[in-house]
């Protein structure tokens, strides 16, 4: 799987391109997804042996609409903050056709990849759509798929690291004032974690914000870091059962080693490994929504959960075992 990746973005490393090579290219990332692939149509059943309505109504409860419709999803990139990485990218697609012939093959190839990676994956939506109803199953990959259409910030980083190279090669000035760019950018990425740089295009990206951690986390002490939630996870860890059953919080799966029932995050494995519970979710959960507390726990306990973690609430029939900050522990 790995070889094949690798000799695919190879190819794409070349100096002159074909489209002989684009395909070469696309085929062993295709050949690198087919574990994948395999693996999904032999373990993940696609026949309908249940109410397709009541699947519907608790995919779309969980899965918002957008993943169902392309033109929706498109507007995600209708923001100041996502339009920014089209900016570097049309501005080296326009460079290299008209203002450098030179560098058209790389162009087209850049061209190529970010039609791809856009369109792609939008079209993954539609095809699944008519497959299921023409052949009457139930193929639960497209939601997955589209997701792949975030990686066309891929050629965008391209572009911007292509223009740099150009700039560096042509702009005398530029190479002088480089160096106090990337001190500024360094000083940046120390800070980039502050939520005053949340909505400020690429500081407040992952590839900026993973490069270091927090700055106050530096200069503070291993138990100040501590959240409320960490430290009542480790109470919980260390003082109820293994074989206690919470309500809702998925996190204490990790956090508190103790087993979850009517999370929104559990039922997301649901939704392509097992319809028939994903619905049995759906259906024992609607009840419970805008109910008081105290009718919410005697449904809970009947279905076996004995302990809920709230958060800025209180339970008065229930048992109080611990309070952290605003976090609350009850034994039902």
């Amino acid at each position: 799987m790995f070889v094949s990746l690798l000799l695919g973005l190879a190819l794409f490393a070349k100096r002159s391109y074909n489209f002989k090579d684009y395909m070469i290219a696309l085929g062993l990332m295709l050949l690198a997804a087919m574990p994948f692939l395999i693996t999904y149509f032999s373990k993940t059943p696609s026949e309908v042996t249940y109410d397709i309505a009541n699947y519907q109504l608790a995919f779309s409860s969980r899965i918002p609409s957008l993943f169902s419709d392309p033109m929706l999803f498109l507007k995600q990139w209708v923001y100041p903050k996502t339009l920014f990485f089209a900016i570097p990218l049309i501005g080296y697609l326009i460079y290299g056709f008209f203002f450098n012939k030179s560098l058209k093959p790389t162009v087209k190839l850049l061209l190529l990849v970010s039609v791809s990676i856009f369109v792609l994956p939008l079209l993954s939506i539609p095809v699944e759509q008519w497959f299921n109803e023409t052949f009457d199953k139930n193929l639960r990959m497209s939601f997955q798929i589209v997701r792949v259409q975030k990686l066309v910030v891929l050629p965008a980083y391209i572009a911007m690291a292509l223009i740099l190279k150009e700039l560096w090669s042509k702009v005398t000035l530029f190479r002088k004032a480089l160096p106090y760019g990337l001190g500024v950018y360094l000083i940046a990425i120390i800070f980039a974690n502050a939520t005053m740089f949340n909505q400020v295009p690429f500081i407040s990206e992952d590839i900026t914000r993973s490069i270091f951690p927090p700055i106050a986390e530096l200069f503070s002490s291993k138990e100040s870091k501590a959240s409320d939630f960490d430290k009542i996870a480790h109470y919980i860890l260390e003082n109820t059962p293994t074989d206690a059953l919470f309500y809702k919080n998925f996190k204490l799966r990790s956090a508190a080693q103790r087993s979850v029932r009517f999370d929104r995050k559990g039922a997301s494995i649901l939704i392509e490994s097992s319809p028939t519970q994903l619905i049995s979710w759906y259906q024992d959960t609607q009840p419970l929504k805008k109910r008081p507390p105290s009718e919410v726990i005697e449904s809970i306990k009947k279905m076996g959960v004995t302990h809920w973690l709230v958060y800025k609430t209180t339970l008065p029939t229930a048992e109080l075992m611990k309070t952290e900050g605003d976090f609350k522990l009850y034994k039902l």
